[in-house]
């Protein structure tokens, strides 16, 4: 079952939960998940200077404690952060410690090194229990899925780019990945991804 009619099914049961914004009009909602990861991150951001295009990054708290030496390269402007858990670990079947753990360290770290305060929290592989959607609701997060999924970690640029124009719709979260697996296929495909969205008449928002 792909993720769209998942979502229609589930989702609606979780009312802190986002995975697709639906609407009438032809916007767009772009994410990257897995950062900070040097070089990529930067390529990313220039790109979406470029056409003028703003996103929500997900960033991992073990990959900013890594690489503090390079994120004053960093510069999120015009973007959002949203956490994305400290150790990118399935967050099912975890103690509450645990848990809060992944979050808070997390929330810290962006908020030491970028003066954000995330109001977004996406479960890595999108996998959560009803513990995390508890903590979240209690510490006033949403949790933001995703509607589209490039698979720009496992597919190679051609079939990343055909996948994504195929099943665009209107109101879809897309999730890319800021990762050293993915960093070959996003580095070909942004660019004409958002020319071919803008070409289309799609506009991006911020959530």
């Amino acid at each position: 079952m792909d993720q769209k009619k998942f979502g229609k099914l589930i989702f609606p049961a979780f009312p802190n939960l986002v995975w697709k914004l639906e609407n009438k009009k032809k916007i767009l909602y772009l994410s990257f998940d897995d950062g900070p990861t040097p070089g990529l991150t930067e390529a990313i951001l220039e790109i979406l200077a470029h056409y003028d295009v703003s996103a929500l990054f997900f960033l991992e708290g073990r990959k900013i404690a890594e690489n503090i030496p390079k994120l004053k390269s960093l510069n999120f402007e015009n973007h959002k952060l949203g956490n994305h858990g400290y150790n990118h670990i399935p967050m099912i079947l975890r103690s509450k410690q645990h848990l809060e753990n992944e979050i808070f360290l997390t929330d810290q770290l962006i908020i030491k090194h970028f003066g954000i305060i995330p109001k977004l929290f996406r479960p890595p592989y999108g996998i959560f229990g009803p513990g995390l959607y508890r903590i979240l609701k209690l510490i006033q997060k949403d949790m933001l899925l995703w509607s589209l999924m490039a698979n720009d970690f496992k597919w190679d640029k051609d079939k990343t780019y055909d996948y994504l124009v195929e099943n665009l719709e209107a109101g879809d979260i897309i999730v890319f990945h800021n990762s050293e697996k993915s960093k070959k296929v996003v580095t070909a495909v942004l660019s004409r991804f958002l020319e071919y969205c803008q070409k289309n008449e799609y506009t991006f928002k911020l959530l």
